[in-house]
């Protein structure tokens, strides 16, 4: 396939960023447990704030990237394992471990945050860079993917039969349409190359207070460069665990970090 290995993991990468870069987006008030009747989108606020207020938290992330250009096919699965102790108001320490398979290869990325810095070490490439913690936390996986309530095209709210609420959401994907077109060039070496979206689904599923249990999102895209349009499909799905409970992040030396400046 013409897209290469690295540039298909950092187009991976770089779109589930953007995908968990925040929670909803509202112009309302706070939701808090115990008021009257919410909405379907009040619930998914509610749930998104408690989440970004949680003081430890754990993960698993799951991505089934399918890639398609009418003559090739390939599957890229990620899993990331996530440990998180702080927040956005605290400061936060994050440790992150990746392995992605592609065809018959396996590779594993190792992602820390503290002190200020975010460090990377991907296949024996040690950097670091200066991020600050509302930053980092605009970056977190942990996050759900921003929706406002104007690009909701149809949403609905449920209690599965084991008590859980599950917010269901169908969101026009314009905003992050916008976002992937600055990466096209960069990534995938487009000349003159633009994405495509679908609609983002999200389906949310959180326990009677509101504490989120997990997050399933499901998107398509595709680019198109030289007459050629390569498909992609992005299914991530985000089970949360041992939340505010004692956890441990064990740092490794980063005296072997390289620092990038930013220009």
């Amino acid at each position: 396939m013409e897209v290469k290995k690295s540039q298909i993991i950092m187009l991976l990468v770089s779109f589930i960023i953007i995908l968990t870069a925040a929670g909803c987006s509202s112009d309302g008030d706070t939701y808090e447990a115990g008021t009257k009747e919410k909405t379907p989108f009040e619930e998914y606020c509610m749930i998104s704030e408690r989440l970004n207020e949680f003081s430890t938290v754990q993960a698993q992330l799951t991505t089934a990237f399918f890639v398609n250009n009418g003559n090739e096919s390939l599957q890229l699965n990620m899993v990331s394992e996530i440990k998180q102790s702080g927040n956005g108001i605290v400061g936060a320490d994050i440790e992150m471990i990746t392995t992605t398979r592609y065809l018959d290869e396996t590779v594993e990325m190792y992602s820390y945050y503290t002190d200020g810095y975010f460090y990377t070490d991907y296949e024996g490439q040690k950097v670091k860079y200066k991020l600050s913690n509302e930053d980092m936390m605009e970056e977190n996986n942990l996050t759900l993917p921003i929706i406002s309530e104007e690009s909701l095209k149809d949403i609905s709210a449920e209690t599965d039969d084991r008590g859980s609420r599950v917010v269901t959401l169908v969101a026009d994907s314009d905003v992050i349409r916008k976002s992937l077109d600055r990466y096209a060039e960069q990534l995938i070496q487009a000349e003159n190359g633009y994405f495509k979206c679908s609609d983002l689904t999200v389906v949310v599923k959180a326990d009677e207070k509101g504490n989120i249990i997990s997050c399933d999102s499901l998107i398509s895209m595709s680019v198109t460069d030289k007459g050629v349009t390569t498909e992609y499909t992005v299914d991530t799905y985000t089970e949360y665990f041992n939340i505010n409970e004692k956890l441990e992040i064990e740092f490794p030396d980063f005296s072997e970090y390289t620092e990038i400046k930013a220009e």
